[in-house]
């Protein structure tokens, strides 16, 4: 049987695959790195809202991503390192908490 081909699915995964790249190769020695404004824009939508149909798409659970990339880290230290627009903050401050307790509850064998 040969399996079908799902290209939504392949460009929903390309799009989070190149957002993880340039949350997490800012500063690389490399021209292809992403300025600092691709890797703020990056950890922002990872984080977003707006993000999860895209990861409902390629069909990957979110926060094994989130997890497996340390987004949690990047995020707290963007909000610390740059300026950023109110919307921007928010949506890292609140993914950091709903990450944080989603964290604790899987610890917690939830």
């Amino acid at each position: 049987m040969v399996a079908t081909r799902d290209p939504a699915r392949y460009l929903a995964l390309a799009v989070i695959q190149r957002a993880v790249n340039d949350m997490r190769r800012h500063g690389a020695k490399n021209t292809t790195a992403p300025t600092k404004e691709e890797h703020l824009d990056a950890i922002v939508w990872l984080g977003a809202a707006h993000a999860g149909k895209w990861f409902d798409v390629a069909a990957v659970d979110r926060y094994d991503v989130l997890e497996a990339t340390g987004w949690h880290g990047y995020a707290q230290r963007a909000l610390k390192r740059f300026k950023m627009s109110s919307g921007e903050a928010r949506v890292l401050r609140e993914g950091c908490k709903v990450f944080a307790s989603w964290e604790a509850s899987r610890s917690q064998g939830f």
